[in-house]
């Protein structure tokens, strides 16, 4: 399985894909986690990146064409890299921002159609401000993201997650396991 995500410097895609890299681990499948950086400043587009297998990963050059995306910041839908490569039959996650619950259905069909992909949506900046995870004009939405993306694919289990962030975050876990878990019950299909 081959993910790129796809976020803003300081929302954390990088620190996403280490914590999904880490919850494989602990489920017995290698990983290669690796991040690609244009410039290095708080809301420049970041990108990130994820193998899983069964089999060691010998493979080491960035994702050109995956299965799945995580889109931290809808915005960059509008870029055409975003979803350049995206294999037919893919998931995509996608933050809807601050876009109350009610409000997701229905928000983002147009990226299944013609291309065969699913997209799951999930107010996971909402989340995070919530909890004070990151400040208010700029929450961290990655936990509730990787959270999302476990509901949406079924790639992961939740307790594998939960124990890749408590690694990840030893000192604020609670509050980032808390947007995991509530971003995991609130995330829909938007097709």
């Amino acid at each position: 399985m081959n993910l790129r995500i796809h976020g803003r410097g300081g929302q954390g895609a990088v620190v996403a894909s280490l914590i999904l890299a880490r919850a494989a681990h602990r489920e017995g499948r290698f990983a290669q986690s690796f991040p690609e950086f244009g410039v290095e400043r708080r809301g420049a587009p970041v990108s990130a990146f994820l193998r899983l297998d069964e089999q060691p990963i010998r493979i080491r050059s960035k994702i050109y064409s995956p299965d799945h995306l995580m889109v931290l910041d809808p915005k960059l839908l509008s870029l055409p890299s975003t979803l350049e490569g995206l294999k037919s039959g893919g998931v995509v996650v996608v933050n809807l921002g601050s876009v109350p619950d009610e409000k997701m259905t229905g928000t983002f069909k147009s990226l299944a159609q013609p291309n065969g992909w699913t997209t799951f949506g999930v107010a996971a900046s909402s989340i995070a401000a919530s909890l004070g995870i990151g400040s208010p004009a700029f929450p961290v939405a990655n936990t509730a993201m990787v959270g999302a993306f476990a509901k949406a694919t079924g790639f992961f289990r939740l307790e594998a997650v939960l124990e890749a962030i408590e690694e990840t975050f030893p000192k604020d876990g609670d509050k980032n396991i808390r947007a995991a878990k509530e971003a995991y019950e609130k995330t829909r299909s938007l097709d």
